[in-house]
């Protein structure tokens, strides 16, 4: 005697829906903490730039300050 059950196309059919399921959930939950992911780079990113930026605006009015000066002889 057998203790193997024989699967029927319902039992089939049951059985992928279920597995689509899964990867279809693993897969949404992969991308969303991928977005999260993406998002915490971008914002790193930019308050980067932004505090480059202040940076460059903060040198440049020194170098204008010095090249004032110098023309006015101080």
């Amino acid at each position: 005697m057998s203790t193997r059950r024989d699967a029927t196309p319902n039992d089939a059919t049951t059985s992928d829906a279920m597995t689509s399921e899964e990867l279809s959930t693993f897969t949404q939950g992969l991308l969303e903490q991928m977005q999260g992911r993406f998002q915490t780079m971008s914002d790193a990113i930019i308050t980067k730039i932004d505090e480059m930026q202040e940076k460059i605006e903060a040198l440049e009015r020194s170098v204008q300050e010095i090249a004032s000066e110098t023309r006015e002889g101080k």
